[in-house]
């Protein structure tokens, strides 16, 4: 499976120079734990709300920051082309939970998240496929007599995917 095939799009995006305050306002709205950072189209960085509270935990005043004061730079991404087993390698080795996936020409075309990796994981071995909505999430078992850790933790993290 290709990593087009479960990253998500459209994706929102904020620019190095958006008020942290206004970025944050929009991962709060749309319930997301980044923004790709984009400057001329390109993704030139990433901002998640752990360099949200890192700024916070460094005494930064955030009502004057702007995405760039804050944001991670040097972003792995990902080609539309790679497969899931290249994402989770990419997200091993640059201890992230989001990669930017690039199209053609290397625009920004979605995002993938850990989260979204661990729904598949777990759909794809569940007899009955998807759930219909977050409160089948806490019904749903893949028809293990006892979960391991693994399974347990893939079963959170695609709840809380929902949420």
């Amino acid at each position: 499976m290709k990593v087009v095939d479960l990253m998500k799009r459209p994706v929102q995006t904020a620019t190095p120079a958006t008020p942290v305050q206004e970025a944050a306002r929009l991962m709060n709205e749309k319930k997301v734990g980044c923004l790709p950072v984009l400057e001329g189209g390109r993704v030139a960085g990433m901002l998640t709300d752990l360099d949200i509270r890192a700024g916070l935990a460094q005494g930064k005043d955030l009502s004057r920051a702007s995405c760039a004061d804050l944001m991670s730079g040097n972003v792995a991404c990902l080609d539309h082309g790679a497969s899931v087993e290249e994402a989770v390698r990419a997200m091993d080795a640059s201890g992230v939970h989001h990669l930017p996936v690039l199209g053609k020409g290397g625009a920004l075309a979605g995002i993938l998240a850990l989260a979204d990796l661990a729904m598949h994981v777990m759909f794809s071995a569940a007899p009955n496929g998807p759930p219909a909505d977050a409160e089948d999430m806490g019904e749903m078992t893949l028809g293990i007599p006892e979960p391991t850790l693994a399974d347990e933790v893939l079963r959170l993290a695609a709840r809380d995917a929902w949420r």
